[in-house]
């Protein structure tokens, strides 16, 4: 019998569509309205198979307008009508757990938005030799596609913007005020208001963001920062990975680390004024024209004390500067060392993404981190947080002994055990810094449980890392890393995948595990699908 013609799903999903509106039911669910239904049917189900949660009841990965409005009766509450979209008996949707919405809503893709991003061999040699690292430069489009798109940077503000809203960690920020953003609101001025102020994805872009900001709020300027955006746009990770691997070979790998913040609005000029940054940066324009005034060092030094009390103020060092100024697909540089503000060419919508390399990272910081880590391991948080005994008379006696929390973690330090787990500690976090090139990772997906006939596939031109440790194999992909523990086979099963080859689940348990080992090998397939470094193949129809 002839094996099924295989493809990654990542293939699969290229035809997948742009989905045209969400919001959020009650049990945290997303709603999504899409178009091209029986493209996404016969391209993506398959694909999608395990990850999409259809409504009680149903089996089919879509639903019409009607099951719907029967969920929302389901579920016993309405979404608010500022939110609802207009639901038609003919449109299906597709619903989805906000897990999983991360990696779904973020793999599609059109012919018309999709994004085949790549550095080419001789790029980083050529700007090399043109632009030292240690002079700002401007790059006409050096990319034959673009890095990202505004659509899909977008897609993760909102993805942010409703973490934000959740509670969940974000490191989303926004900026309302004046054009030069002299006067500006935060969220601390704005308060609950800023919850509301914040994206969404029934804005459909920046630009509907903005009208919304104006029409119903009164605000005509607007600046959104989203750092580490590549942790909310998946894909964007592996083409930075792409980006900085390359420079990184003639470079040398940088153990501070590298990141990806995104910066966008209609603002005039840097909301905080003329500064320095603890980086070299690379900033890539995705949308619209932008200009940086950059100061060398000496001279920025002189301004400095100047521009301490204001620094808007920057406008009489304006001759002094060098000026970078690019549109979008252009790239931009300048080192740390330079006294920098970035300023919109004209009143458009603007959004870049500034990429930077931290050349700050001591060995000393690495180890407080990792025995930190160790530390922990002995500490209740709740103990250390207690308050403790105090009484005016007794203070010389109760400086002279430590509190209990302190004698705990000194003993956890001296403990004989410290030093391997402080090891251990520092060898799983280097793993994962160096397969990720130090550049913080999305979320883990979720995984659906694998069957026997499954395919996986690895990445050949980045191998999943496999280090022996004492009794434990040390497993590091994309930027995650995790301990297993050394059963016999895993090694084996770790370098039949870097061969880049597909691998059916079945053979991979019977080929390099034991019948007493085998849920621990398929532990360990589930947790590189999480880390994206096995792609699940669906088989061709």
């Amino acid at each position: 019998m002839a094996a099924p013609a295989i493809t990654p799903a990542a293939r699969a999903r290229d035809s997948v569509p742009i989905f045209q509106s969400f919001f959020i039911f009650p049990p945290g669910v997303m709603f999504f309205q899409a178009s091209g239904l029986q493209q996404l049917r016969c391209s993506t189900c398959a694909g999608l198979r395990g990850v999409v949660n259809c409504l009680p009841g149903q089996r089919d990965e879509s639903v019409t307008g009607e099951q719907v409005g029967m969920a929302i009766q389901t579920w016993g509450e309405r979404p608010a009508p500022s939110r609802s979209p207009r639901l038609q008996p003919s449109s299906h949707f597709m619903f989805l757990s906000y897990a999983q919405t991360l990696e779904a809503l973020l793999i599609q893709r059109t012919a018309s938005h999709a994004t085949r991003f790549a550095v080419s061999e001789t790029f980083w040699d050529g700007y090399l030799r043109a632009h030292p690292l240690s002079r700002p430069a401007v790059v006409r489009r050096p990319f034959s596609e673009p890095l990202t798109t505004p659509e899909e940077l977008f897609q993760g503000i909102t993805l942010a913007a409703t973490d934000a809203r959740a509670g969940r960690p974000n490191e989303l920020r926004l900026y309302l005020g004046d054009p030069k953003m002299v006067y500006r609101h935060t969220a601390e001025y704005l308060g609950d208001r800023y919850w509301e102020l914040l994206p969404r994805a029934e804005d459909g872009s920046l630009g509907g963001y903005a009208e919304r900001l104006r029409a119903r709020h009164g605000y005509t300027c607007f600046a959104l920062m989203l750092n580490n955006c590549q942790t909310v746009v998946p894909r964007l990770w592996f083409r930075l990975r792409d980006f900085y691997s390359g420079l990184f070979e003639r470079t040398g790998f940088l153990r501070g680390g590298t990141d990806c913040n995104l910066f966008a609005g209609n603002y005039r000029a840097t909301p905080f004024g003329a500064h320095t940054d603890d980086q070299d940066v690379f900033t890539v324009i995705i949308e619209g024209r932008k200009r940086l005034l950059a100061w060398p060092p000496k001279v920025f030094q002189e301004m400095e004390q100047p521009l301490s009390e204001n620094p808007h103020d920057y406008q009489r060092y304006r001759s002094r500067a060098r000026v970078l100024e690019g549109k979008a697909g252009d790239l931009l540089y300048w080192p740390r060392e330079y006294g920098h503000v970035a300023e919109s060419v004209d009143e458009g919508l603007v959004t870049t993404l500034s990429l930077g390399l931290d050349r700050g990272s001591t060995a000393t910081s690495w180890v407080e981190a990792a025995l930190s880590e160790v530390i922990g391991e002995a500490l209740s948080e709740e103990k250390q947080a207690a308050p403790l005994p105090f009484r005016k008379s007794n203070r010389p006696r109760a400086a002279r002994s430590l509190p209990r929390d302190f004698t705990v973690a000194l003993k956890a330090a001296q403990s004989p055990k410290a030093a391997p787990r402080l090891e251990r500690a520092l060898r799983l976090r280097w793993l994962g810094w160096v397969t990720g090139l130090g550049l913080k990772p999305p979320p883990e997906v979720p995984v659906p449980k694998l069957a026997k006939s499954d395919h996986v596939q690895a990445d050949a031109g980045y191998p999943i890392l496999c280090v022996p440790w004492r009794d434990e194999l040390h497993i590091a992909a994309n930027g995650f890393s995790v301990a297993f523990p050394g059963a016999k086979g895993h090694a084996a099963l770790i370098r039949a995948l870097n061969r880049g080859k597909p691998l059916t689940v079945g053979n991979a348990l019977e080929q390099f595990s034991e019948r007493s080992t085998r849920a621990s090998t398929r532990l360990l397939l589930s947790k590189l699908i999480a880390f994206r470094a096995l792609e699940k193949l669906t088989a061709e129809k």
